[in-house]
């Protein structure tokens, strides 16, 4: 149980940092890509109903950021909050509009979304659940 314990921990870390690279991208990654490439992802969000702007994206990183915290102190708020971010960002993807990302964006993402799913089902459905207070 106490290296399941030690897993989960490592796996909150990684997805955490792997979130943060993908966030801090469109603010330092910029000279990755060609003038072209730059183009074609300003389309991203292309028809949203819900748009991501502003402060928005921000308060997601922040809210992920202390949910995720919280999970490596085993809190039980924290687990519940991360189960609704992850159900709203689900709902969220559905109303944004297009989706476009580069390769290295796109790896990423799909490594934060994996992340996600072990720290759920860790959390939820294995010993580890046993942790929470």
């Amino acid at each position: 149980m106490g290296q399941t314990k030690n897993y989960f921990r490592i796996i909150v870390v990684m997805t955490m940092t792997v979130y943060v690279i993908y966030f801090c991208l469109p603010f330092f990654g910029t000279a990755l890509y060609s003038k072209q490439e730059l183009t074609i992802l300003g389309w991203n969000g292309y028809g949203a109903i819900v748009k991501s702007e502003g402060v928005i994206p921000f308060l997601w990183l922040a809210l992920y950021m202390f949910f995720s915290i919280g999970l490596l102190y085993f809190k039980t708020w924290a687990k519940f909050g991360y189960l609704i971010l992850t159900v709203i960002s689900i709902v969220l993807s559905a109303l944004s509009g297009l989706l476009i990302l580069a390769r290295f964006d796109n790896a990423l993402l799909y490594l934060t979304h994996m992340g996600d799913g072990a720290i759920l089902v860790l959390a939820f459905l294995s010993s580890v659940k046993d942790n929470f207070t």
